[in-house]
């Protein structure tokens, strides 16, 4: 891993520089270069960060995403060790949802209160993130499949909320009309697991502060009676 620290006012430039003069006077930022990693990250402990980069090419969107996450984390935002605590000891996420599925969602859910700033800078919207979500004919099958075998039942839950929630937080303009197309379908397909995660998506979006946590003890809530109604002997 390639330390790039001395590089870093490369990757500022006139949109980025308010948020990063901001978050630099408060953390200490520091930024890596690794070719092993599939795409930009950033580590947060305390008041240190570190921001690690997959090639050398200066990309001004990506760096500015990883700062927002830093600004999440100085707004109180829910960090990772705090939602990992939580699952562990959590029923629902133990037996039913696996808790690498809800730690996408917590990622999905981040991007949904950073996309605000990232767009106030003038960034492109199709700069926010390197994936598009598609809904398959094949993962539409497995959805109505899967809830009729036992085994897979679970299985089928979390690939549901998994595309529910990647759909949801998709903030390409272009992309608005496809993905309001693929909710629609995945809405046909299990209407009221559904409208359970679009309360707790809803919710989210709402909160004034940025205590996850709190959203996720009101998902857990609703989710019970339908739990118990399909999952119950």
């Amino acid at each position: 891993m390639e330390n790039l620290t001395h590089k870093i006012e490369d990757y500022i430039n006139y949109q980025n520089k308010s948020l990063w003069e901001e978050l630099y006077s408060e953390y200490d930022i520091e930024l890596f270069h690794d070719p092993t990693e599939f795409s930009w990250l950033v580590e947060i402990k305390g008041k240190k960060a570190k921001i690690v980069c997959d090639n050398l090419e200066i990309n001004y969107a990506s760096f500015t995403h990883e700062l927002l996450h830093i600004k999440l984390d100085q707004l109180g935002m829910t960090n990772f060790n705090e939602l990992s605590d939580y699952t562990s000891n959590h029923l629902i996420f133990k037996h039913f949802i696996f808790r690498s599925m809800i730690y996408n969602v917590f990622n999905f859910h981040s991007h949904k209160k950073m996309f605000p700033y990232f767009d106030s800078m003038g960034f492109n919207d199709v700069d926010f993130v390197s994936n598009t979500e598609n809904f398959s004919f094949i993962e539409s099958l497995r959805l109505r499949i899967f809830p009729k075998i036992k085994l897979l039942k679970s299985c089928g839950m979390e690939e549901f909320l998994g595309k529910f929630f990647a759909l949801k937080n998709d903030f390409i303009q272009s992309n608005s009309i496809r993905k309001e197309r693929y909710l629609k379908r995945l809405r046909k397909i299990n209407t009221e697991l559904f409208d359970i995660a679009e309360q707790f998506d809803s919710e989210w979006n709402e909160r004034n502060d940025f205590d996850y946590i709190a959203s996720l003890e009101i998902f857990t809530e609703n989710l019970k009676p339908y739990l118990s109604e399909k999952y119950g002997r």
